[in-house]
């Protein structure tokens, strides 16, 4: 209906009939030079029956019918455009939103890798130097001429406040230890005005230790507010490490993170490190309680601490954990030597930190390596007992027996 002729096309219905097969120019259908051949389907006849006035009035009607759907076809065309124009817009939109992102995305990758080669500027201030310069004689008095210059001290993050004071005094000459205390105080001051903003903008995570391409250890510690892949990328930019190797190596740290957030945590200490900040935290998981000088230096590395700091902090985690009952070495082939340490004598717990020390060595070898040490644990408690120095049978489900199976 919406193509065809909404009135009624009489000529139409009447001279475009199929299946009349009367000669044009004679009613005789016996002549067949003039009599008319229906064409093949799918082709509509030139001319109609009733001679070449009415086949003229059926073309005419026929141009009509496409004319008018022609109109209709460009008024849905019309339709259409409006959407294809929407439709345009809101492709460029998300076009142009996805490139910003991606723009955002590499100036934060950037900042982030920044921040493993810059350190953080904890506080700054401007100090007046007053030098003494030439003197001169006037009237019988002498009078020495001075001049002030303006100096700045800043602190960064890994800095000692008391190293800084002291350079500073000495290459500008200052000898008066109330300047000298002032200064300490004032920085300090200006370090501790930050600490709260610090303190929630810094929170870790936790920490991954890296070997780098040049050989160097360094820490991934990402914040609560960071997207690891982000992270990742920074360090890898700031590093120089390939690209192809990013996407492993952000599954592995992504995975040493999730591992070390299940293990239970057995100490934090509230630390003032010498650069002056009183925001930090060092936290001891399980599995790390056996080598603390180590797990210093990373928590040192990953929040720019003062290298020097680290032994006082292991000193102070060590006086806040448990005493060790007993400890021994573990030697892995192609290893550094590593010692285990053991503060509570109970089975259950003896195995909890065989397995943790297993997790944060990377020692693998699944259960039996967790057997070999708990035996080599419970037979130092209990040294009278006969150590049966044995792998658990497995089942033919494959399943070592555990203790008690019959």
């Amino acid at each position: 209906d919406r193509y065809g002729d909404r009135h009624g096309d009489r000529y139409g219905d009447r001279y475009d009939r199929r299946g009349d097969r009367r000669g044009v120019w004679s009613g005789d259908d016996s002549n067949s030079e003039n009599s008319w051949t229906r064409p093949g389907p799918g082709r509509g006849p030139a001319r109609v029956p009733g001679g070449v006035l009415a086949s003229a009035v059926a073309l005419r009607v026929r141009e009509r019918r496409m004319l008018r759907g022609a109109v209709l076809a460009l008024r849905d065309r019309a339709e259409t455009l409006g959407a294809l124009d929407y439709q345009v817009e809101e492709k460029e939109k998300r076009r142009a939103e996805r490139d910003a992102f991606e723009r955002e995305r590499s100036e934060r990758i950037r900042e982030l890798s920044r921040t493993f080669l810059e350190r953080e500027v904890l506080a700054s201030i401007d100090v007046d130097v007053v030098r003494s310069g030439s003197s001169s004689e006037e009237s019988g008095t002498r009078r020495e001429e001075t001049t002030t210059i303006a100096k700045t001290v800043t602190v960064r993050a890994g800095d000692d406040v008391e190293s800084i004071v002291r350079e500073f005094a000495a290459a500008n000459s200052i000898d008066s230890t109330d300047a000298h205390a002032s200064l300490k105080r004032t920085l300090l001051e200006r370090v501790e005005r930050g600490a709260d903003a610090r303190g929630v903008a810094n929170r870790r995570v936790g920490r991954c230790a890296v070997i780098v391409p040049d050989g160097r250890k360094v820490v991934v510690a990402p914040r609560l507010s960071d997207d690891l892949s982000d992270v990742v990328r920074g360090f890898a930019e700031a590093y120089d490490v390939p690209p192809p190797l990013v996407p492993a190596l952000a599954a592995r740290v992504n995975a040493s993170l999730a591992k070390r957030a299940r293990r239970a945590t057995l100490l934090t200490l509230d630390v003032v490190a010498p650069d002056g900040r009183s925001e930090l935290v060092f936290d001891v998981v399980d599995g790390e309680q056996h080598d603390l000088l180590e797990s210093a230096r990373e928590w040192a590395l990953a929040e720019s601490v003062h290298p020097g700091a680290a032994v006082q902090v292991a000193d102070a985690a060590f006086r806040a954990l448990p005493p060790v009952i007993v400890a021994f070495p573990v030697d892995v082939p192609g290893r550094a030597r590593k010692t285990i340490a053991i503060r509570d004598d109970r089975e259950a717990a003896v195995r909890r930190t065989c397995e943790a020390y297993c997790e944060a060595n990377d020692l693998g070898g699944g259960d039996a390596t967790v057997d070999a040490l708990v035996r080599g644990a419970m037979s130092r408690l209990n040294p009278g007992a006969v150590l049966v120095d044995a792998d658990r049978r497995v089942r033919e489900g494959g399943r070592a027996d555990e203790a008690g199976d019959e």
